[in-house]
């Protein structure tokens, strides 16, 4: 092989290349898991095999991908709104403010995951909304987050709805503990 395996910052590209090139899964895995380097490395690539979609796949579920960015774009918004509210009530809360302030960057760091493809963060995402929906319950006496929070909710409750499907379709190997394994035992 003349790839070297451990050159990491390149390895999600060349996935995707022999992904689009009509290789499948298993045979990516097998390529790239017999070298030397790749033993130890086998649990990191078959993750990040499964983690990748192929062109075709992205371009078959354009729609999913771009409704998940849109909710999360939505959902950035309200939380920068719940930020600019903390920074302006007196006397202003400074544990809420570091509270959004976090989330804020979470679903920063969770858009760009999604934007660049990167599927294994979908499980983050999914994870993370049932956290964000109980803290939007403890602020909804507040009259001017009420109606905000609602409105997170029910965006989280979508996000994570359509971050599975689309994960189901655009990820197929792709599970929470590793990669799915075929009926033989082996990965893909």
């Amino acid at each position: 092989m003349s790839h070297n395996i451990y050159d990491l910052k390149t390895l999600p590209h060349r996935i995707k290349t022999m992904l689009d090139e009509g290789k499948s899964h298993r045979e990516i895995y097998k390529e790239l898991s017999d070298v030397p380097e790749g033993e130890m490395l086998k649990p990191y690539l078959a993750r990040k095999i499964a983690a990748t979609a192929s062109e075709a796949a992205r371009q078959q579920h354009r729609m999913l991908h771009r409704i998940l960015m849109g909710l999360m774009l939505l959902a950035l918004v309200i939380i920068l709104i719940f930020m600019v509210r903390a920074v302006i009530t007196a006397p202003f809360d400074r544990a809420f403010l570091l509270t959004t302030t976090l989330a804020f960057v979470y679903e920063l760091f969770l858009l760009d995951a999604l934007r660049t493809y990167k599927g294994n963060h979908l499980y983050s995402l999914m994870i993370y909304a049932p956290f964000k929906v109980y803290f939007l319950f403890q602020i909804i006496q507040d009259p001017f987050f009420q109606y905000w929070a609602i409105a997170l909710v029910a965006i989280t409750l979508a996000s994570m709805v359509v971050a599975f499907v689309f994960r189901q379709r655009a990820f197929p190997y792709l599970l929470y503990g590793g990669p799915r394994k075929g009926a033989d035992g082996e990965l893909f």
